[in-house]
């Protein structure tokens, strides 16, 4: 059990990856995952074979790092700790290529077989000459499969080494009495090549394994190479190139014309336009200018910049989209839970068929060697690494293409919820419209003029970062008003905010806000109005009106969506009369406004015990209650913090099609990994009957076992399409 507090309460559960390397399938996963769940302290333990990678959630006062990599190697493999200033967990090296050389040695065996098979009276040279070359790749097998055989025996989670190794030694060992038993003169029955090519094919097709999964990992590895190494970064006068790891907060760093942002940060001198394609999915560049903010891995156009540092390392947007990709990559849907119950017990099943198929056929008269042989078929078709690889090469290869889209998922498990979303619930401003909305008139009353109203209602919203706030500053800035302090600042979530400035006790917000003050408001003239009043009750001072352009793809994101057979709705914290607007220019005829968050959830909520499959698409603190709510939160890039933390999608760019997008990636992905999953149960029930019936030697079964993992990796590999 957990520690817990003075009070009873359950310790904080800390989280940690490790690198693990030596795995060869599922069930060296499973077998590393029991390792670690069974020291004290690790509350739950979460291992990826195609990763290379373990996610825990331990208490470290009980299982310390060193303590959970001991467990590791006791089990027969090697681990590491991921650096938590690193943005994704560094690869294992490529798998040593020994297939050259068993290939080699396998050729010699198979052409010495058949010149036995051809030569009358040969002699006992060339069996003996078999016996040599296949003994040295009987070692080069043991000294690859051995350790992780016996760390899945003893862990109780038998595993690909185990049944090859079982397999080839039997092969071996069996011609290795043939030929000592055979009498002077006589050619024993050799099945020497049995278990030398199976050796070469399992090692052949896990060194491709092992290129085709480092390929799946090349989203990552393209955004890390998007920052810059080093960094020239300006210290008590002086400029000097630093490594990037050097650089601290507070820094100030020059970037050159055409040189890569190496940090996020504010500009502070200097005026430039900034490709960050690909790091938000921005199509154009941005003009940056003092007080901008950019981005670590964006390309600065052909004005130098200097930046004041605001973050590094995995604490930049680039460090965040790497770790949130390589955390989704190593995850495992819950589909994968069905093929890790499968593999928990294929191999006892296996090694139990084989039994039965050596006494089956001896107690069908056949020879000793054929129902042997048949038995060693059967070991060496079932290696259950296609079901392995099924799953999690499927999600890494899916993570990467939709990142390199501009969409990040969670995990795995979004994916699949994103593949069955039937309703799509969509924020208005900053989702559905540009989020830049302009005062477009002023209503004040009696005792106001047009600038003193502009000039209370910009001083109670500057501290606030909402589009309408930035609106009424830059009106306030266009008419060359100056705006006062404001003190007592108070915000009423979804209603407005109340302030005190100079003197006056102020109240400025939406027109349910107004009503809760006794004031009366009018509907305003069918766009988003906001009022301003004095909080005694003194009656309304003004109405000011906004309007907020559509985006240019929200009209295509409406209509992929119906294409997609997915319902849409928007709902939207601003006057009903603009949320109207937007939806019946975009035919969509569910809509909402006036929603505080609360009710914003309580909506989605409500779609949800209708049955419906619910995604919610936001981007700021309001949508926060109603994204962690919904079967699936989306979140657009440049939105409250809240709202990226909730959700379980994030969109890097500012096109709305890319919602439509992340439902079409993950209808993409999910078939794929059916299709995987089927293809890998499908490969075994066919398999292994086959072989149990003799009509698969263990040569063609070892290569047809290769085959098959090979053949889920490269369906995999489609997606990148």
């Amino acid at each position: 059990m957990p520690d817990t507090g003075p009070a009873g309460a359950e310790k904080p559960l800390e989280q940690l990856d490790l690198t693990v390397t030596g795995m060869s399938c599922a069930g060296c996963a499973q077998s590393v995952a029991r390792a670690l769940q069974g020291v004290a302290g690790v509350a739950a333990a979460d291992v990826n074979f195609a990763a290379g990678r373990a996610h825990l959630s331990f208490d470290p006062g009980m299982a310390p790092p060193a303590v959970l990599i001991e467990a590791v190697t006791k089990a027969g493999y090697q681990a590491s700790l991921v650096d938590p200033k690193m943005e994704a967990a560094p690869q294992p090296a490529p798998a040593k290529a020994d297939f050259p050389l068993v290939f080699a040695l396998g050729a010699a065996v198979l052409y010495l077989a058949d010149m036995v098979g051809m030569m009358a009276g040969g002699g006992f040279l060339t069996p003996v000459v078999q016996a040599v070359a296949a003994t040295a790749v009987q070692i080069i097998a043991i000294r690859r499969f051995g350790r992780a055989a016996y760390s899945g025996a003893i862990s109780g989670i038998g595993n690909m080494d185990l049944l090859v190794l079982l397999g080839t030694t039997a092969a071996y060992g069996m011609s290795l009495y043939n030929l000592g038993a055979a009498p002077a003169g006589h050619h024993p029955h050799l099945y020497f090549e049995a278990s030398v090519v199976v050796t070469a094919f399992v090692l052949l097709g896990r060194f491709l394994e092992d290129l085709a999964r480092r390929a799946t990992r090349a989203a990552v590895e393209a955004l890390m190479d998007l920052r810059p190494k080093t960094a020239i970064v300006r210290r008590d006068g002086r400029d000097r190139e630093i490594s990037v790891a050097n650089v601290a907060l507070g820094d100030v760093v020059i970037v050159r014309a055409g040189d890569a942002i190496p940090v996020d940060g504010t500009v502070e001198e200097g005026r430039s336009a900034v490709n960050a394609a690909l790091v938000t999915g921005e199509s154009l560049p941005v003009e940056v200018e003092p007080g901008s903010a950019v981005h670590g891995g964006a390309v600065n156009g052909d004005g130098l910049i200097v930046v004041r540092v605001t973050a590094t390392g995995a604490e930049t947007l680039l460090g965040r989209v790497i770790q949130r990709v390589s955390d989704a990559q190593a995850s495992a849907p819950p589909v994968q839970r069905l093929a890790d119950q499968v593999v928990r017990v294929f191999v006892p099943v296996v090694l139990a068929v084989t039994v039965v198929t050596l006494v089956v056929w001896l107690s069908l008269g056949a020879g000793w060697e054929t129902a042997a042989l048949n038995a060693v078929s059967v070991l060496v078709i079932a290696c259950p690494c296609a079901l392995g690889l099924a799953t999690p090469v499927t999600i890494m290869v899916g993570v990467g293409r939709a990142a390199r889209a501009g969409i990040l998922f969670k995990d795995a498990a979004s994916i699949e919820t994103g593949a069955k979303i039937g309703r799509v619930v969509l924020d208005k401003t900053g989702t559905l419209t540009i989020g830049r909305p302009q005062v477009t008139a002023i209503h004040t009353s009696a005792e106001a003029d047009e600038a003193a109203a502009l000039a209370l209602l910009a001083a109670v919203e500057q501290g606030s970062s909402h589009p309408l706030a930035r609106a009424v500053a830059d009106a306030a800035k266009a008419r060359g008003i100056d705006v006062a302090t404001a003190d007592t600042v108070e915000t009423v979530p979804g209603r407005g905010i109340k302030a005190v400035v100079s003197g006056r006790r102020l109240a400025a917000g939406n027109r349910a806000f107004m009503a809760d003050l006794a004031v009366a408001a009018d509907d305003g003239a069918g766009g988003t109005a906001v009022y301003l009043a004095e909080q005694a009750g003194a009656g309304l001072l003004a109405r000011f009106d906004f309007k907020d352009a559509a985006k240019p793809g929200a009209q295509d994101l409406a209509d992929r969506l119906k294409r997609l057979g997915i319902q849409a709705s928007i709902q939207s914290g601003d006057a009903p009369g603009a949320v109207a607007e937007v939806a019946e220019a975009l035919a969509i005829a569910d809509h909402a406004g006036g929603l505080t968050p609360d009710a914003k959830a309580d909506r989605v909520a409500a779609m949800k015990n209708r049955g419906q499959s619910v995604a919610m698409v936001g981007d700021g603190i309001n949508d926060a209650p109603a994204l962690a709510v919904a079967d699936l939160g989306i979140a657009v890039h440049g939105g409250t913090d809240a709202a990226m933390e909730t959700a379980d999608v994030v969109l890097l760019g500012d096109d709305p099609g890319l919602v439509a997008e992340t439902f079409d990636v993950a209808r993409r992905v999910t078939r794929k990994l059916r299709q995987n999953l089927f293809w890998a149960f499908a490969y075994n029930a066919l398999a292994i009957p086959l072989a149990a019936a003799g009509l698969l030697s263990p040569v063609v079964a070892g290569g047809a076992m290769a085959l098959s993992s090979l053949s889920v990796v490269a369906n995999a590999l489609l997606l990148k399409r």
